[in-house]
């Protein structure tokens, strides 16, 4: 697969979803005309002669637009592939694990003792739903996570309380059991390659390690801690 095939679908990605989409509407249309027995009208649209723009559009083409959903999972894997180099020459741990998870976490020395208080800021994704328009997340996400079998009751309820604003100010406004504080990141642009893509989301994520941890640091008590 051609770099240029994965760059036509980064541009066109949310037009062929569109266009993917006409499969139903066609099939639905060829079974009512079965049913109704109407042979000249199941051959017209089997032709592409229906009357219908997109209907006569998606039979043309049927094969064309599969061919080009196809490289969903082709960008997708691309889009892997940079996120843990651009992770990995940043310095950041990633770690690829079950089922397509992959997360990556900046690494520094003043702050990896934070991981074992179970508290991390990471970029999360699933490598088989990267670019995707019809299944879980199609971009990263970038999350404050407290493990809760760690943190619970008033500690936990006082590090939500005191990262909340930086979070809102990141955008950080959707929560859930483990990530306290997480979004999605924003789109690729029409203008960005897979690695300039990749070192951006990189780049927010060290950015909002810079915003938390220091917060963090001084939040959480531990001996011996500086």
């Amino acid at each position: 697969m051609t770099a240029e095939a994965v760059q036509f679908y980064l541009r066109h990605r949310l037009q062929i979803s569109e266009w993917v989409k006409l499969e139903k509407r066609v099939d639905d249309l060829i079974g009512d005309a079965v049913k109704e027995g109407a042979v000249d009208k199941a051959t017209r649209i089997l032709n592409g002669e229906f009357g219908d723009a997109d209907v006569d559009f998606y039979v043309r083409n049927r094969s064309l637009i599969r061919e080009w959903d196809s490289l969903q999972a082709v960008a997708g894997q691309s889009l892997h592939a940079e996120l843990l180099r651009a992770g990995r020459e940043a310095g950041c741990r990633a770690t690829e694990e079950k089922r397509g998870w992959t997360s990556a976490r900046v690494s520094s020395p003043e702050f990896d003792w934070l991981v074992e208080q179970k508290v991390e800021v990471e970029l999360g994704w699933t490598k088989q739903d990267l670019l995707s328009t019809r299944h879980g997340f199609p971009f990263p996400r970038m999350a404050l996570q407290l493990n809760p079998l760690q943190w619970n009751g008033e500690n936990r309820a006082r590090l939500i309380e005191a990262t909340g604003p930086v979070a809102d100010e990141l955008g950080m406004t959707r929560k859930d059991n483990w990530w306290v504080h997480w979004r999605m990141l924003g789109a690729i642009s029409e203008s960005q390659g897979l690695r300039s893509y990749a070192e951006a989301c990189v780049a927010k994520l060290h950015a909002a390690s810079e915003r938390f941890y220091p917060m963090l640091r001084d939040a959480i008590v531990v001996p011996g801690a500086n």
